[in-house]
């Protein structure tokens, strides 16, 4: 009988793709722990987004995987879900009690991007995480109707707002504070400030996801959003015909612009089912969503069919996903809401450089690197195409990183050492480095620096030292980014 070892289960592991990562488990770096006794191996999976609606699968696909492996006889998988949360724009820090913000967008009213937000929420909540909903549309709120609650929030201590809570998510809507039937005739900057304290001033408790239901268009309140709020991806909402997958599109180029992540496209009212006679019929065409996904090199997260009772429910302030659990519709929502909760925690749009210790020896350079338990990764500059960027390229296909070899990658010139990194046309170098010199020995000087990469143009990451000949041997550089 075979050995049975943790790289052998590893390679047994690798052998199943988890369809919302995209990826194998232990390349998504979910596999916590393997015990092996004897013939019996233990597996621990933590999947870094909700999925108590795929444990059931996910479990059976990994103990078939291992109970294939050589000398297996028999395989326990203990299953779990935490979620982290994960990369904002530069310069801003995420919203004390809320882990990840999702911004749910469209370019054309009219769409269902509204029902789309409150069924996402809803079934993110129904995946095991606690969710919260924002209510971005200052001049026509709707969300107070979708969920069926009527009143106005408490203040506990005069200056904040609580949230007002139905089917266990948290929501914040201007609807809230005003009658139901009042137009709000606001300027652009009153709106933007509106927005602003919904979202701060409001009491949120230990949300895992904030869904932001924003008004059709890119204007003032979009770019709110953008430069002021930390956004961990965006959904583009759509239905298949050509003038509103125009504005789609707008939408789009948008959020690349202002470097908010791309989770998406959600193709709504996709299809017509016939409730009398069950024909099928595209009424707005077929596929816009999923042609416009693959012209910009996303997903689409899943098409939505155009049912009445989804309208009817909404409106009745019981949407499809708590209406109907095990409609199809309501599981199309949850399947929607895992791939993008997937994106979220993938590595591909979260590349993170942390070199602790410099030095001009390649060697120790590669002694450094460390797979964190978070979606980053830390890496020498030489690793990160065939680690990092390697994997990006897989998941997004056109993006092809160049890097160049180790042998080039660190290396003392006179008295310089110069790295140069060449990423793909889609990550850009925002970084903070300090270093500190110490004239004892060569293995105490170290340079300290780190850097995150994220989605932009090309970049050349240089680095150089201006140490005498005589120290070059041991000198530490301050990284200097720049475009």
């Amino acid at each position: 009988m075979a050995e049975i070892t943790k790289e052998s289960v590893e390679a047994a592991l690798k052998g199943f793709i988890e369809p919302h990562l995209d990826t194998d488990l232990v390349s998504a770096n979910c596999i916590k722990n393997i015990a092996i006794d004897g013939d019996k191996v233990t597996v621990d999976v933590q999947l870094g987004f909700p999925a108590n609606g795929i444990e059931q699968d996910t479990v059976s696909a990994v103990k078939a995987a291992v109970e294939g492996a050589d000398g297996v006889s028999s395989c326990a998988v203990k299953f779990s879900w935490k979620v982290a949360a994960h990369s904002v724009q530069k310069a801003l820090k995420p919203i004390d009690n809320v882990k990840n913000i999702i911004a749910v967008a469209s370019g054309k009213g009219g769409v269902g991007k509204s029902t789309t937000s409150v069924n996402l929420a809803l079934a993110l909540a129904a995946e095991g995480a606690t969710v919260g909903i924002l209510d971005a549309d200052i001049y026509g709120p709707s969300q107070p109707r979708m969920l069926g609650i009527s009143g106005k929030p408490e203040s506990k201590d005069g200056k904040t707002l609580e949230p007002m809570v139905s089917y266990n998510i948290q929501s914040m809507s201007i609807g809230y504070l005003i009658d139901e039937e009042t137009p709000m005739i606001w300027r652009g900057p009153m709106v933007t400030q509106a927005l602003e304290q919904l979202l701060n001033d409001t009491q949120w408790t230990d949300l895992d996801y904030m869904i932001i239901d924003l008004p059709p268009g890119t204007g003032d309140t979009q770019l709110t959003l953008a430069q002021k709020v930390p956004v961990a991806g965006a959904i583009i909402v759509t239905t298949p015909q050509d003038i509103a997958l125009l504005d789609a599109r707008k939408g789009f180029k948008m959020f690349e612009k202002v470097e908010v992540p791309i989770l998406g496209v959600v193709e709504n009212m996709s299809i017509h089912i016939c409730s009398e006679c069950g024909h099928e019929e595209h009424i707005f065409g077929d596929g816009g969503g999923k042609r416009m996904a693959e012209d910009y090199g996303v997903e689409c997260l899943g098409a939505l069919p155009l049912e009445l009772r989804i309208r009817e429910e909404a409106d009745s302030g019981k949407p499809t996903v708590v209406a109907d659990p095990e409609a199809r519709a309501s599981q199309i929502y949850r399947e929607i809401a895992r791939k993008a909760a997937a994106k979220v925690v993938s590595p591909s749009e979260e590349l993170l450089i942390k070199v602790p210790e410099y030095c001009y020896s390649e060697q120790l350079i590669a002694s450094a690197i460390k797979k964190p338990a978070s979606a980053g990764f830390f890496v020498s500059a030489y690793k990160l195409s065939q680690d990092c960027l390697g994997r990006r390229d897989r998941r997004l296909g056109k993006i092809k990183p160049r890097i160049m070899p180790p042998s080039k990658t660190l290396a003392p010139i006179k008295n310089q050492c110069c790295v140069s990194l060449f990423s793909s046309s889609k990550v850009s170098c925002l970084a903070s480095a300090r270093s500190r010199f110490n004239s004892a020995t060569c293995s105490r000087r170290l340079l300290r620096s780190s850097a995150t990469l994220t989605a932009s143009d090309e970049m050349r990451l240089k680095a150089a030292s201006s140490c005498s000949a005589e120290r070059a041997r041991a000198s530490a550089a301050l990284y200097d980014f720049s475009n």
